[in-house]
């Protein structure tokens, strides 16, 4: 089954304050499609009615729907393009006892790299089906989350995990 992808799709019809209230995170490039201006949406921040988690990301302030996977949400809207994988996958499913101190995101090969942010990103880079096999696309936070699924091999994720690989911090 496939899920809509909430961060990029608003609906028409609905109001910037609207979309803030159906999803805890909006991307400003959603918030800019529904009517708001970016310097509306910097007044609103200015006001308190409007949050800034992080580089175009926003939400309503005092939003009380905060989830164990908040900086998951927090990355997809960020990088849309991107899979939650290896040990962030893992501890999505609750599979071992890892718990990674930062958010472990795929990307294809020829993508640009992402800014660093918080939260603390580790970039791996995958290609053809090795980006697009096994996943699962999970709502969190009213985002559209692609996340590896238990399903995929975990001598991968032990194999790429002691490699050498981009980390922000």
């Amino acid at each position: 089954m496939q899920v809509p992808n909430l961060v990029t799709v608003p609906p028409e019809s609905m109001t910037p304050l609207e979309l803030l209230r159906s999803r805890p995170v909006a991307r400003a490039r959603d918030l800019e499609q529904a009517g708001l201006s970016r310097v509306a949406l910097q007044r609103l921040v200015q006001r308190g009615v409007v949050k800034r988690l992080r580089r175009g990301v926003y939400s309503r302030s005092g939003e009380g729907r905060v989830t164990e996977h908040h900086d998951l949400a927090l990355v997809a809207a960020r990088i849309a393009h991107g899979v939650v994988c290896l040990l962030s996958a893992l501890r999505f499913h609750r599979i071992g006892t890892q718990s990674p101190s930062e958010v472990w995101m795929a990307i294809d090969l020829k993508a640009r790299k992402p800014r660093p942010d918080v939260p603390p990103i580790k970039i791996v880079r995958f290609s053809g089906r090795a980006l697009t096999a096994g996943i699962e696309r999970h709502i969190i936070e009213g985002v559209t989350v692609s996340i590896t699924s238990p399903a995929r091999p975990l001598p991968t994720v032990s194999s790429i995990a002691t490699r050498s690989v981009s980390m922000w911090h």
